[in-house]
């Protein structure tokens, strides 16, 4: 937690200290003010509502467990304004700071990747030989605990990667070294991550992948390509299509398919979604307070379901429960104001690639909690920041 404390400071200090021309860098701190406003007001109101008897029923206000953890409030308004303040200084980034920061999201996924096929391949127990392997030890994971969590980050580096060698593709001269490297890297790029999405075994990963792209493809047709680059997107698709057909073969069609078309009714998301849904309907008018789900949950929870889960496998149901339905109502508001005064007048190509990939996640999100993982939910806010870079600026009026 004091880590956490501050790197969000110095995040925050960082971005307050870079220039706003365009007079609209307030829009960020009403955001995170607005969303840290009411999780404190949450938190009063739900140590005077405990004493009357009005947050949850009787039989567990008297059960002795203590209702709200400080603590886990303080961490949800630091790590908010330390991912507001990472998005707000990408927006600000000059062209060159904005190209490593790709690079660097281009890198990762790649070494996740790599890395999580050649362990799984190798079947290692542990990963970096540091720490033993999580969920899923069957499926490719890379350094992350399942492998829903991998699935999720690589939904959205696929497009922005793609975009950023596709971009530098068409900025070579033609018939040159640098053109044919950067489509080869493009077809090494997007035949890796396909391989290792199916290879994890994640089904709403694979759609939230596939959601991205077609996005993206529908944001990219609005535009007229030249021949080369529609030669280029032919050569990475067919790729990505003849190394999905090899990977299913490679880790067993049965297995596979099995994997893909099999939705069991013991999911345990179904079972934690009824439970939630049984929850007092005060509990989900004004929110039992921002990161209380973990103990909330085991005060309800029914004992076919294990003790060990912390979240609700459902990004915006548990959002809604633990901010209310007033609480959520009133973000909503605030966020789009707030995109309304950020959101730049027209999308280039990189921008429409990370716009693809914040809707991957957001689809990812309806079964799993990436906005909550510090891997995934840092690149959905560089994400956000690359989206939102270059906004529209006032014009300019003319002196007398």
């Amino acid at each position: 937690m004091p880590v956490i404390v501050v790197l969000a400071g110095v995040a925050l200090l960082i971005s307050l200290s870079q220039p706003s021309p365009d007079g609209k860098g307030g829009a960020w701190l009403l955001f995170w003010g607005a969303a840290a406003g009411w999780a404190v007001a949450q938190a009063v109101f739900i140590f005077v509502a405990r004493d009357i008897g009005f947050y949850l029923p009787d039989a567990v206000a008297g059960a002795g467990h203590g209702v709200l953890d400080v603590g886990r409030v303080i961490e949800f308004i630091v790590r908010l304004a330390a991912y507001g303040a990472l998005a707000f200084t990408v927006s600000r980034m000059q062209r060159g700071e904005v190209n490593a920061v790709v690079v660097a999201v281009v890198v990762s996924a790649a070494f996740q990747s790599l890395y999580g096929l050649v362990n799984h391949a190798a079947g290692n127990p542990s990963i970096l030989g540091a720490w033993p392997r999580g969920m899923h030890v069957d499926s490719v994971m890379g350094t992350f605990y399942s492998r829903n969590q991998l699935a999720g980050y690589l939904a959205v580096a696929l497009p922005i990667g793609l975009a950023w060698l596709w971009s530098r593709y068409r900025h070579a001269a033609p018939r040159s070294g640098a053109r044919a490297l950067m489509l080869g890297l493009a077809v090494i790029y997007a035949a890796l991550l396909a391989v290792a999405l199916i290879g994890s075994g994640s089904r709403l990963g694979v759609v939230s992948a596939v959601a991205g792209l077609a996005l993206w493809a529908v944001l990219a047709a609005r535009r007229r390509p030249d021949m080369a680059s529609v030669a280029a997107t032919r050569v990475v698709v067919w790729t990505l299509v003849a190394l999905a057909i090899g990977a299913v073969l490679w880790f067993g069609p049965d297995v596979i398919i099995t994997r893909f078309l099999q939705l069991s009714r013991d999911d345990a998301r179904f079972a934690i979604w009824a439970t939630m849904l049984d929850m007092p309907w005060r509990a989900w008018l004004w929110g039992i307070g921002p990161g209380q789900f973990v103990d909330v949950f085991k005060l309800f929870q029914g004992p076919e379901l294990p003790q060990t889960f912390w979240r609700a496998l459902n990004d915006y149901l548990q959002f809604v429960l633990e901010y209310g339905l007033v609480g959520s109502a009133a973000m909503m508001v605030v966020l789009a104001w707030w995109l309304r005064r950020t959101w730049p007048a027209a999308l280039d190509t990189l921008q429409r690639a990370a716009l693809a990939g914040v809707v991957a996640i957001l689809v990812h999100g309806l079964g799993d909690f990436d906005l909550r993982v510090p891997g995934t939910a840092v690149l959905f806010w560089v994400s956000n920041g690359l989206i939102l870079r270059g906004v529209r600026r006032a014009p300019s009026r003319s002196r007398a």
